[in-house]
């Protein structure tokens, strides 16, 4: 997804800490899928609202005025006071003014993480972490779908409209949209590793998805089609068009967290299920 955080271009925001040691070592090294995710945490740090914590127990990012995406927490080996930490992340976020998330996979630790983030107020989903080669066959888009790399605000505000009601959230939130700003750093310019498309019928988006390369993987991520044109291999063509996009950037491999509406999309696409990662949300308190 990006590059280590010693060879960021930092321009913007703020990371703290030392690089963590960012593998368990019962195993090797920790998989694409990991380290895709991690490598885009980190580059939260080039926008100028969130502060990147890459200590050396636990990776984790806050962001003023935003939502879970931009506060929370992935790779972790809490080896001191696990619980505290955990509580510490959480209430970075609420102070924030934000939900949190955290994400889990196969390399974090301690052994006993799920059953703490539990008894300190995170609620999972499973997400499947899955792979395909970039050599893979894959499908060309439908003949009526025009895809875009999007270049501008006005695109970074379309491609978030198309995000929300494809999750559900209709009306959009417009020029309310959390991501708006952080867009603008993180997902523009030629050299960012990172990048938002949009599929459209005419002058109408149905659908979008952003990439994020690392080293030799590319991630997909936010890919979602509205519920009036599903079904029409639109949100395939979007996945492939960022697998395509981080091939032209070096990547050998493109992986994802598949949600359950789209496992069984990625399965036709090539991709298999490597492991389950697991998100934790930890919500806004209620005001009493």
């Amino acid at each position: 997804m990006l590059r280590d955080a010693g060879e960021l271009p930092w321009t913007a925001g703020t990371i703290a800490g030392p690089t963590p040691r960012c593998f368990d070592p019962a195993m090797d090294e920790p998989h694409a899928v990991e380290r895709n995710l991690w490598a885009m945490h980190r580059d939260f740090a080039r926008n100028p609202t969130t502060v990147v914590h890459d200590d050396e127990d636990v990776l984790w990012f806050t962001t003023e005025r935003s939502n879970a995406w931009l506060n929370g927490a992935s790779w972790c080996d809490l080896r001191h006071d696990p619980d505290a930490q955990i509580h510490a992340v959480g209430v970075a976020a609420h102070r924030a003014g934000s939900a949190a998330q955290w994400i889990t996979s196969p390399s974090c630790g301690p052994q006993d993480l799920e059953q703490r983030l539990q008894s300190c107020g995170w609620e999972p989903e499973v997400e499947p972490g899955m792979a395909v080669s970039i050599d893979a066959t894959f499908p060309e888009p439908p003949s009526d779908l025009t895809i875009v790399e999007v270049s501008t605000d006005a695109g970074i505000r379309e491609w978030t409209d198309v995000f929300d009601v494809s999750f559900g959230v209709d009306p959009p939130r417009g020029d309310a949209h959390p991501w708006l700003a952080p867009w603008r750093h993180l997902a523009l310019g030629a050299t960012s590793p990172c990048r938002l498309f949009l599929g459209r019928l005419g002058d109408v988006a149905v659908s979008c998805s952003m990439a994020f390369v690392d080293s030799d993987s590319v991630g997909l991520y936010g890919i979602g089609t509205p519920p009036e044109h599903r079904g029409h291999g639109y949100g395939s063509a979007l996945t492939v068009a960022g697998i395509r996009w981080g091939a032209s950037r070096g990547a050998i491999v493109a992986v994802l967290q598949a949600s359950p509406m789209g496992e069984a999309v990625y399965r036709s696409l090539g991709f298999d299920t490597v492991f389950d990662m697991t998100a934790w949300s930890l919500p806004r308190p209620t005001r009493g």
